[in-house]
């Protein structure tokens, strides 16, 4: 009855769409921010107006009881619920989602409300969500984050935490310039000329730049492009934004095909197919592990967040971008 309980909290929180009906697809390569969430779901149907609908009346019966269960915790879908339910329904603080006081809340109420065994587990989940939403694009915020990690470094012990060493080596990257063999990386432009990166950021030396690594068969990537058209170029005028198009196809043809769909979308000028895909110097540098991802850099080609939310994100990924605009790193 535990394991059920449990697959049906999972199911209320994230709710079955055609994104996780979909075959044949390797949804761990989608952004976790794309797969389905209640929040997200709720915000698409109320247009960003979440106080329309009751999470209390939703949710029902679950109690903090069915979440502080140490003796689950092999169970997937209560690893999965712990944080989900603190982050979405338990924590009720007013602060910004992914701020660092929000972050802070959360700590304290694992730390105040969760038996001591699951205090770990719950952490870790929250520095790994934190950081695929973007938190940690500034100084303050990457140090927070890294000195935090390096408080558990001795609990991380297992295949399950070593996201959390990845993690901090990827906060360090902050400020920091592309290496040569990333920026040499070969790509393929919609007329079949041959570029690299280095070329592409000559041209815009006055810009900030926003890398978007996507693909032809990730439905979340194509939905994020046709949604935050409008959004981008708006960004585009107002901040002297360039986006940048990465296709990590592994068929030439069907990212071509694919393009060409997407033409009313799509920046024609900057939309390439990057050769070698995720084995590229570049992908492998700035670790392309899932998509749609979203690197931006500042007008000086220094990486400002290796890990940006998706466009638009509840103006999470409008803040980066002011951050790096107004910033003199």
């Amino acid at each position: 009855m535990d394991d059920l309980r449990q697959e049906y909290l999972y199911e209320l929180m994230n709710p079955r769409s055609k994104f996780r009906q979909l075959d044949n697809i390797n949804m761990s390569m989608y952004a976790p921010e794309m797969i389905d969430g209640i929040k997200y779901l709720i915000s698409k149907e109320f247009g960003g107006k979440e106080n329309f609908f009751s999470y209390d009346d939703y949710f029902n019966n679950v109690t903090l009881k069915d979440i502080n269960r140490p003796d689950l915790v092999s169970n997937i879908f209560f690893r999965q619920n712990l944080g989900l339910y603190i982050r979405n329904y338990f924590e009720k603080s007013d602060y910004p989602d992914y701020s660092k006081e929000k972050f802070l809340a959360e700590k304290i109420f694992i730390e105040e409300n969760l038996h001591p065994d699951l205090w770990n587990l719950a952490i870790n989940d929250m520095i790994l969500d934190y950081y695929r939403k973007g938190f940690g694009h500034d100084i303050i915020s990457a140090n927070f984050m890294i000195n935090l990690i390096d408080s558990y470094e001795d609990d991380i012990t297992s295949s399950d935490n070593e996201f959390l060493l990845e993690i901090k080596e990827d906060l360090k990257s902050f400020n920091a310039m592309l290496p040569e063999s990333a920026l040499e990386s070969k790509m393929i432009n919609q007329l079949g000329d041959t570029t690299t990166l280095k070329k592409i950021f000559q041209r815009s030396k006055k810009r900030i730049k926003v890398l978007d690594f996507w693909a032809s068969w990730c439905p979340p990537c194509v939905n994020q492009i046709e949604e935050s058209k409008d959004f981008r170029d708006r960004l585009t005028v107002e901040n002297n934004v360039e986006w940048i198009y990465l296709s990590i196809d592994e068929d030439k043809e069907k990212w071509s095909n694919k393009s060409n769909d997407l033409k009313n979308s799509l920046n024609f000028r900057n939309n390439f197919y990057l050769l070698n895909g995720k084995n590229s110097s570049l992908a492998r540098y700035l670790k392309v592990s899932w998509i749609p991802r979203y690197i931006i850099l500042n007008h000086q080609n220094k990486i400002t967040s290796n890990n940006a939310p998706h466009p638009n994100s509840n103006g999470n990924f409008e803040a980066i971008i002011n951050d790096t605009k107004s910033s003199n790193y």
